[in-house]
């Protein structure tokens, strides 16, 4: 079975050799255990995230099956974890996993609760109330502390149309368990976060929701060590960016504003944004694509993160010399910085641990494959 992605490729291969960040020590990566076979039994066609225990199993959402898979240091599938369905210790659609303690939380959105996991058992699923009060709902929780109090990104109830609630931004909200009362930590700058593009397709209007290709808005991310991490990718001239990085409780752990040379956007570029909706069969003109799509003069610096289960933070970037492999700026929770790694083209970092990253790719059939790298965390003294 094979499933239809609207994906978007930016063609690099044209940009200036002139856009080219600040050098930055290189953060070596050595492979150690790739797996490809083993998985095949599985029947996956996503990974969706991932994460590593102490002793060194690699834990992932097979996310056709609805299931947690637990693999063995050696890469042998040891045990799953749930089954689909929408009673006590199953997923519909598990998506966001962390630590608390040695507690697994799972976000599943679709049945919109938590299950906690130790070991290789649930030991509790509970609802995860979306609605806070009327003015707020949580589009998904970011951390739990030990006490359950949870932090998370809100929207404004009134729905995502309402232009004049959404320029106002996102909230950082933090729950208190016992209380249910709310306090509101920061707000997220909204930038141009989606699009909803209405179309024709087979005589029978119909509407798009998308997140914008290129899109500027922050982004947002659970650290699997527990709290968060956000990037606000545009935050000043000359280009900057900005990494904060939140504990489990919502306080600010570090703040790390970094510079870095913009990659313009070319006419390859937009070409590519604009051409999986012809592959797509939507019917969109050229002209209303331009009109709704927001096609920046510079490419969004910072593509993904993870805040990985020993603290370090993984930036996925985008740089054109980088090609054919996929460059990943890597820095502690502390904001130093401790230099680049560079992955195969494409790459998706889901954790580390240990002296371990674990990084999924897709093979020629567009299956997930897991390779496991080894590497050193580079002496930080002194450094900033």
């Amino acid at each position: 079975m094979r499933f239809v992605h609207l994906q978007f490729a930016f063609l690099m291969c044209a940009l200036s050799t002139r856009a080219f960040s600040q050098a930055a020590p290189q953060f070596v990566l050595r492979p150690t255990l790739t797996l490809d076979r083993v998985l095949d039994r599985l029947e996956l066609n996503r990974i969706s995230e991932g994460i590593y225990t102490r002793d060194g199993h690699f834990v992932f959402i097979n996310a056709r099956a609805a299931r947690l898979e637990v693999l063995s240091p050696d890469g042998r599938v040891e045990a799953s974890i749930g089954r689909s369905g929408g009673g006590p210790g199953e997923f519909r659609s598990p998506g966001r996993l962390a630590w608390v303690g040695d507690t697994l939380w799972v976000y599943d959105g679709t049945l919109r609760r938590v299950t906690h996991v130790l070991g290789r058992a649930t030991v509790r699923t509970t609802p995860y109330s979306t609605s806070i009060g009327a003015r707020f709902e949580v589009m998904e929780p970011l951390a739990f502390d030990k006490a359950g109090n949870d932090v998370g990104i809100g929207v404004f109830s009134r729905g995502m149309r309402d232009r004049a609630a959404l320029d106002r931004g996102f909230p950082v909200l933090r729950r208190n368990a016992r209380t249910t009362t709310v306090d509101t930590l920061s707000w997220l700058t909204r930038r141009n976060w989606n699009v909803v593009l209405p179309f024709v397709r087979a005589g029978v209007p119909a509407e798009l929701q998308i997140v914008q290709p290129l899109s500027d808005a922050p982004l947002y991310g659970a650290r699997r060590s527990g709290g968060f991490v956000i990037v606000e990718r545009f935050v000043g001239r000359p280009e900057q960016f900005s990494v904060q990085v939140y504990r489990a409780d919502g306080s600010l752990q570090s703040r790390r504003t970094i510079s870095y040379t913009p990659i313009p956007v070319t006419r390859q570029v937009r070409d590519s944004v604009l051409a999986p909706f012809a592959r797509a069969g939507i019917a969109f003109s050229e002209s209303e694509l331009k009109r709704d799509l927001f096609l920046p003069a510079s490419l969004p610096t910072v593509t993904d993160i993870v805040g990985a289960s020993d603290g370090l933070i993984w930036l996925r970037r985008e740089d054109p010399l980088a090609l054919p492999a996929q460059r990943y700026t890597v820095m502690t929770d502390a904001g130093v910085l401790l230099g680049d790694a560079m992955l195969p083209r494409d790459a998706r970092v889901l954790d580390s641990r240990n002296g371990r990253v674990m990084v999924m790719t897709r093979d020629d059939d567009d299956l997930p494959v897991l390779t496991a790298y080894t590497f050193q965390v580079p002496d930080t003294r002194g450094a900033r």
